[in-house]
């Protein structure tokens, strides 16, 4: 049981690292591409950086990283709190429980996976904001269908993901030592 990879913690290093990164990178989106694109075409940065921690964090640091992340994201952006943060950990543990099954080294993968992960994203959102008896944002006379938007920012998310895996990547060695693989 102490060999578990996904119970031994996250360096504080790494974890400061992540926790600014996605702060950023929520800064990023909700002001730069706000601007860029109000509709909300844009990539989801942040739920690239979930999924990253999905391949690569420990379980519990993992965890409270994306779960802090999706609060900040709901800060922000207002509506239910505690949506994304409910929807970010789900995401998490369902990579986490992939990680060993798929490569996230190719970019081929990353695409498929992001593309899949950011589409589920999309749709438990709307399905946890119908059973929360939230209204539905009012987007007909931009669109006819949300769903078309919530596609078009998937296909974004995940042509932008394997970029920012490679940069995630690239400053993995700076943060000290990671949980070795899984045998």
């Amino acid at each position: 049981m102490d060999n578990d990879v996904r119970i031994q913690p996250l360096s504080f290093k790494g974890g400061m690292f992540f926790f600014i990164t996605g702060f950023i990178m929520l800064i990023f989106q909700t002001t730069i591409l706000g601007w860029i694109d109000p509709v909300g075409y844009g990539p989801d940065l942040c739920l690239i950086l979930v999924l990253y921690l999905g391949f690569n964090a420990p379980l519990i640091s993992g965890a409270v990283l994306v779960t802090a992340l999706g609060f900040l994201k709901d800060a922000t952006g207002g509506g239910a709190f505690g949506l994304h943060s409910c929807v970010f950990l789900v995401l998490f543990l369902l990579a986490g429980q992939l990680r060993g099954k798929i490569d996230p080294i190719a970019p081929w993968y990353q695409v498929i996976f992001i593309l899949v992960f950011t589409v589920l994203s999309g749709g438990l959102v709307f399905l946890m904001l119908y059973l929360l008896g939230c209204s539905l944002p009012d987007l007909a006379g931009l669109w006819p269908d949300p769903g078309l938007i919530c596609l078009i920012s998937a296909v974004l998310t995940a042509l932008v993901g394997p970029i920012l895996f490679w940069l995630l990547g690239l400053a993995q060695p700076l943060l000290g030592p990671w949980p070795e693989e899984e045998p």
